[in-house]
């Protein structure tokens, strides 16, 4: 259950999006030669993964998602917390496929 204090909730989604963004990265600079941990802008990673086929292509659509609430609970003065849950399931689904 999630706590009932919006600066938390919206803490939250940060810690779902954050994780799926740097396993995210850490497999393109991988796959580009790159030096681990080098950095790259969140829309250039996410239209990376969106130009890719199939599974691949669907995490790209769900980092999106995840960035775009994470924007909202970051910097929207009204939040809908409904939306933590939303990221929590995104955000296993990513790790999940990120891992395969």
């Amino acid at each position: 259950m999630f706590s009932k204090n919006e600066e938390y909730q919206r803490t939250a989604v940060g810690r779902y999006y954050y994780p799926c963004y740097l396993i995210a990265r850490d497999i393109y600079n991988n796959r580009k030669g790159r030096k681990p941990g080098s950095k790259i802008s969140h829309k250039k990673l996410i239209k990376h993964f969106e130009g890719l086929d199939g599974e691949k292509g669907k995490i790209g659509d769900q980092l999106r998602i995840l960035r775009d609430i994470r924007n909202e609970a970051d910097y929207d003065e009204f939040f809908d917390v409904g939306k933590v849950s939303d990221c929590k399931i995104i955000s296993e689904e990513v790790l999940k496929s990120l891992k395969k």
